[in-house]
């Protein structure tokens, strides 16, 4: 049931890229501009990818274990293209070495019995090789970019646009065995009760940070999707772990910090958006010192909940 599931999502979303691409090839939306990449001395050889293997994967705890390792690095593979969309060179050297360590990254194997776990399996497998393949041009090019070999100092609108699609998906992928897993682990472990529901929480409130990060990088918010970003962010639950051991209060704690931290760091974009959705308005370019402040209160808060995925995978073995 979980595969076909997750095999349905997956067209569904491969449908509508497809629709996407095909009205920007018929010129009912604009095409998207190409991404300048930055300035690099070329290198006489790089590194080939890795060889792919596999590892087993015994339990829910094992495969929380090795997301949490992992997220993180597939958020800065899309960050990174981000700031390309947003006007910055992107930076090859980080792309390259990137993508290397995803394709690092070893295919799961079921050594447990379960269905939940087939799943998390397939979802995984299938998440890494749509990153891997969606990345492939863009890493192509810069491979031969910084080997001084390129014939283009640009990323094509294609390239860019496939490997971003990608990243969102394995984002989801990723995101959706996080929570079930979390959710669904044995009840015999004590990790289920507190531990779970903190677990579940983070991973909502990456899911939020990102959405209203991806909204500030745009510099020009689409106010009201802020709006309802920020009142989910603060609509994410609290929690009493008091009498908890030291694992689960610390985890807590950095979760409701990073959920705070990012309310007061985007709070002023948040009260100009409702301002302007009053007057009848719907995008609100933001000002250099808020979208600082907001930037800032963001990727600190990513980093402490991606912290807190770690501990409690780790926490769950």
């Amino acid at each position: 049931m979980f595969r076909t599931l997750s095999q349905t999502v997956r067209s569904v979303r491969l449908l509508g890229a497809a629709i996407l691409v095909a009205a920007v090839l018929v010129g009912c939306l604009p095409a998207p501009a190409p991404i300048p990449i930055a300035p690099a001395d070329p290198v006489a050889s790089l590194p080939a990818l890795p060889a792919a293997r596999s590892v087993a994967v015994r339990s829910y705890a094992d495969a929380l274990s090795r997301i949490a390792a992992i997220r993180s690095r597939v958020d800065e593979v899309g960050g990174q293209i981000d700031m390309g969309v947003n006007g910055e060179p992107l930076n090859c050297r980080a792309y390259f070495d990137l993508y290397q360590e995803i394709a690092a990254l070893p295919t799961w194997e079921a050594a447990g019995d379960g269905e939940l776990l087939a799943w998390a399996v397939d979802t995984y497998n299938e998440g890494l090789s749509t990153l891997l393949k969606g990345g492939r041009d863009v890493y192509n090019h810069c491979e031969a970019f910084l080997l001084g070999t390129a014939t283009t100092d640009e990323v094509a609108p294609l390239s860019w646009s496939y490997a971003r699609w990608s990243v969102a998906e394995g984002v989801a992928g990723l995101a959706a065995i996080a929570e079930r897993l979390g959710a669904e682990m044995p009840a015999t472990t004590t990790f289920v009760g507190l531990g779970g529901q903190i677990l579940k929480a983070t991973g909502e409130a990456i899911d939020i940070a990102g959405d209203l990060g991806y909204q500030i990088d745009k510099h020009l918010v689409t106010c009201p999707v802020f709006i309802e970003r920020y009142e989910a962010l603060a609509g994410l639950p609290t929690l009493t772990v008091g009498g908890a051991d030291a694992v689960i209060q610390r985890a807590y704690g950095e979760y409701r910090g990073a959920v705070d931290g990012v309310m007061a760091g985007t709070r002023d974009q948040y009260l100009d958006c409702q301002d302007f959705v009053a007057q009848g308005l719907e995008s609100r370019p933001i000002p250099t010192l808020t979208w600082t402040v907001a930037r800032k209160s963001i990727e600190d808060a990513l980093g402490a909940l991606h912290q807190v995925e770690a501990w409690l995978a780790d926490y769950a073995k």
